[in-house]
């Protein structure tokens, strides 16, 4: 009677050796590399269309790209330490660990969290930067340097604050719970801080829209997307839930998996999130003729624009023509006259607060969120001349 081989641990193939990331019950490793690879090409993606925005369509490249690409450079390097330390134990059962093995996990563990912060403290000054490019008041640019020098602060407050969070040597060294009582306590208190800036940024964007003549379908709009860090809340949450039970976890290493993957999904959700406001639909609200991001463009467009059809002096068609070359006549034969149209496109910057005077003038509708004129205002005018005597 034949017996069926049984397979054993021991003849499984080696995923070091085989190139495969399998996922097991003694290695969750593959999770993490999977949230770094997709937050690593979303983040580029996104930084992508910033740059060819700032570029080719909406220049020039300012203080908020660079620190928007020094925020993108941090985050692919916090990802890529990540990785490293999968390689190295991070996801894996620590019974399956040697002693100096378990160190190197908790070391790269502990250099992605202060890459995290860097990451961070770049994309709130990324933000910050944005809002005092984008002002045309002096208080309010004021307020958003100011952000920026709060969130820099921050982000060097926070390094040391994590930096120290276990006594040296080795302050990676989480499994101590005496030298490392206070790494939950320390971690509240920087994400509390990091989202009472995401907070105030939100404040400042109101206000910046709080006084320019714009829809207020737009104005929801552009408040929404320099709001977009609130929504690290969420991966904030569960990424201190799970730092919670690290001093304490019986198996640090493998527990440590869904701290690493929602400090990945924290940190470039919130460098894609400082790009959000940079899109060109958000950036046409500002071109209103205030100076909030370029002048109007003198290029109206040919897609419902009256730019084609308002040439000074150009001749009327028409009985209302007509009725105006009849009662020129009457003033006598030698005199002769052409009438025309002229079509003065102004802005609400120069229409005074009380609005356009006249029943002739009315707002253009596709102005609304675009750089189209928003007002357009429309003179007639009557020329008469009598012929030279030869």
């Amino acid at each position: 009677m034949s017996l069926s081989p049984v397979s054993s641990p021991a003849l499984l193939p080696d995923p070091s050796t085989t190139g495969s990331l399998p996922v097991t019950l003694q290695d969750h490793g593959t999770y993490v590399d999977i949230a770094a690879a997709l937050g690593v090409s979303w983040t580029l993606l996104v930084l992508g269309v910033r740059l060819y925005i700032r570029l080719r369509l909406i220049g020039p490249f300012g203080a908020d790209d660079a620190t928007a690409c020094l925020a993108t450079l941090a985050g692919l390097c916090q990802s890529a330490v990540m990785l490293v330390g999968v390689r190295h134990g991070v996801g894996r059962r620590q019974n399956l660990l040697l002693r100096d093995e378990t160190d190197v996990a908790m070391m790269f563990d502990y250099a992605a969290n202060l890459l995290y912060i860097a990451t961070v403290s770049c994309s709130k000054c990324s933000m910050a930067l944005l809002m005092a490019r984008l002002s045309s008041f002096t208080g309010h640019r004021i307020a958003a340097y100011a952000l920026c020098g709060f969130a820099a602060a921050w982000g060097v407050a926070s390094l040391f604050v994590i930096g120290f969070q276990c006594s040296f040597p080795q302050p990676w060294d989480v499994l101590d719970p005496a030298s490392c009582s206070s790494v939950f306590a320390r971690w509240v208190a920087v994400e509390a801080v990091g989202m009472l800036i995401a907070v105030l940024g939100t404040m400042l964007a109101v206000s910046l829209v709080k006084k320019l003549s714009m829809a207020f379908k737009t104005k929801v709009i552009v408040v929404s997307a320099f709001s977009a860090q609130l929504l690290v809340l969420v991966p904030i949450g569960f990424r201190l839930g799970s730092i919670r039970r690290l001093p304490t976890a019986y198996d640090v290493t493998f527990d440590m998996t869904s701290a690493a993957i929602t400090t990945l999904v924290a940190g470039h959700l919130t460098v894609m999130a400082a790009s959000f406001p940079c899109f060109r639909q958000l950036l046409r609200a500002f071109d209103g003729g205030l100076g909030m991001s370029r002048k109007l463009s003198p290029k109206l467009g040919s897609s419902g624009s009256r730019s084609q059809r308002s040439h000074a002096l150009q001749s009327l068609g028409g009985d209302d023509g007509d009725a105006r070359a009849r009662g020129g006549r009457s003033r006598g034969s030698s005199t002769k006259f052409r009438t025309g149209v002229i079509t003065q496109v102004v802005s609400q910057a120069t229409a005074g607060p009380a609005g356009p005077a006249g029943g002739d003038e009315s707002g253009s509708v596709s102005s609304f969120g675009s750089d189209k004129a928003i007002i357009w205002r429309t003179h007639e005018v009557e020329v008469h001349y009598e012929p030279r005597d030869q």
